[in-house]
């Protein structure tokens, strides 16, 4: 809800993506008002079998190259356990060099991930309990 609540002080919008594998894909524009807070629950209740395909990063980064969207701040949260193609870390370069800025959250120390070659910073917690406990974290 800070992130929520910082992008409306700032008149910022505010649009998440869940994938998980081959066409699993759920989009949502969020806001603070009564019917955007629980259009975010559907969306936190929402859950895959597992895996990560990146190529539904396309869909990430064909709303970034709209005009609203290209500043903007994205944040990923995996286990990491992925390698970024070629394909998408160019998406990735041309978005941050429009000045989008990639963050990620990587549950579980794996070392360097998929992760580590889209975002900067990368914060990694060893499990969702340690979330309040960073194990090894770039900036904190």
């Amino acid at each position: 809800m800070t992130g929520l609540s910082t992008a409306r002080s700032e008149r910022r919008r505010c649009y998440l993506f869940s994938y998980s594998g081959p066409g699993q894909v759920i989009e949502r524009e969020i806001d603070l008002s009564d019917q955007g807070i629980g259009s975010l629950l559907d969306f936190l209740s929402c859950s895959f079998g597992g895996g990560t395909d990146l190529t539904a990063m396309n869909a990430v980064l064909e709303k970034l190259a709209e005009r609203a969207w290209n500043k903007a701040d994205v944040l990923l949260v995996s286990d990491g356990e992925w390698g970024a193609p070629d394909s998408v870390r160019l998406g990735v370069e041309r978005a941050r060099d429009r000045g989008t800025r990639f963050h990620g959250v990587q549950v579980g120390n794996r070392g360097r991930t998929g992760l580590h070659a889209l975002c900067d910073p990368v914060h990694v917690f060893r499990d969702w309990l340690a979330m309040d406990r960073p194990a090894d974290t770039k900036e904190w």
